[in-house]
């Protein structure tokens, strides 16, 4: 292991406003889409943007990316380094709760999906207040 999806990051210690600050004023203030097939439109948003914010990470450019929907399998590095960070996020789940997750567990895979969102959309709320104010 030792990739961005398994590296654990020091405690935040921040400067700036508050996210979740900015987040309730977005809710308010900002559009939002309705997806058309509903939960299987928001897990393909899901897994494009996983995709996405890999290639960021990976270019580590503010550079226009390319439309990967027409090119993922060109792009075999990109495609088997998100494999490997779901290989390793499944290996680090497995670490903490036992077993790496699995369908009939118990739980409401809606309520995870939803709270893991929120964390996912606090933290892209992030990126865009610094980029912001980095202006």
């Amino acid at each position: 292991m030792g990739n961005e999806a398994t590296n654990q990051q020091s405690k935040p210690k921040g400067t700036g406003r508050f996210i979740h600050k900015l987040q309730q004023e977005d809710v308010l203030t900002e559009d939002f889409l309705i997806p058309d097939k509903g939960l299987l439109t928001v897990e393909l948003w899901l897994r494009s943007a996983a995709l996405y914010i890999k290639r960021r990470i990976m270019l580590k450019t503010t550079e226009e990316l390319v439309q990967l929907s027409e090119r993922i399998k060109a792009d075999l590095p990109l495609a088997h380094a998100l494999i490997r960070d779901i290989e390793d996020r499944a290996k680090l789940g497995t670490e903490k709760y036992g077993e790496a997750l699995r369908a009939f567990n118990g739980r409401d895979p809606l309520i995870d999906s939803y709270q893991e969102v929120l964390d996912g959309w606090v933290y892209l709320r992030q990126n865009r207040e610094e980029k912001e104010v980095q202006k």
